[in-house]
């Protein structure tokens, strides 16, 4: 089987995001396992606009603004999406979330689901979220500033997976 990580042409950044995909992917397999939580991939929706059939090659577009990047349930019921970003950087840039992705976050906040963003920090080989309250906090003061990594929540990777789940039970409980 051909792993992400070995399609050629793939650039080195493209590589470490499907990398931390596999990861967040494992993760979501494990909670399933164990019953904590059902959390799927959301694919884009796209459009082909052009298809040569000869070389399996094709154009295609976004039909519309896509979802954030994983959502389900966890084991309570409570609902649960996040986005999924990785930066090469020392803080996490708020200019690389698109606003769409912003106002599904604020708008889940808002009727009681668990959003947020899960941040891998590709320099250090860490894992941060950064909850909706914080985002929202410094993105409605400055869309185009940063997060630092000592005003996230750290995210143990557990060999293998990350551990987010602690994480989103202190959200559910009001103490992040």
């Amino acid at each position: 089987m051909t792993r992400w990580n070995e399609m050629p042409g793939q650039t080195s950044n493209q590589q470490q995001g499907r990398n931390f995909e596999e990861l967040v992917e494992l993760s979501n397999q494990h909670y399933l396992k164990v019953g904590l939580a059902k959390i799927l991939k959301n694919e884009p929706t796209i459009g082909i606009v052009k298809n040569t059939f000869k070389d399996g090659k094709f154009q295609a577009y976004f039909k519309k603004k896509g979802k954030l990047d994983y959502s389900g349930c966890v084991a309570d019921g409570r609902a649960i999406a996040f986005e999924c970003k990785s930066t090469t950087r020392e803080k996490f840039y708020l200019s690389v979330m698109q606003e769409h992705q912003v106002e599904k976050i604020r708008s889940g906040m808002e009727v009681g689901e668990v959003t947020f963003v899960l941040i891998e920090f590709v320099k250090y080989e860490e894992y941060y979220i950064c909850t909706a309250k914080i985002l929202l906090e410094k993105y409605d003061k400055t869309p185009s500033g940063s997060i630092k990594r000592e005003n996230l929540v750290r995210v143990e990777n557990q060999g293998g997976r990350l551990d987010y789940m602690p994480v989103l039970i202190k959200i559910v409980k009001g103490e992040l």
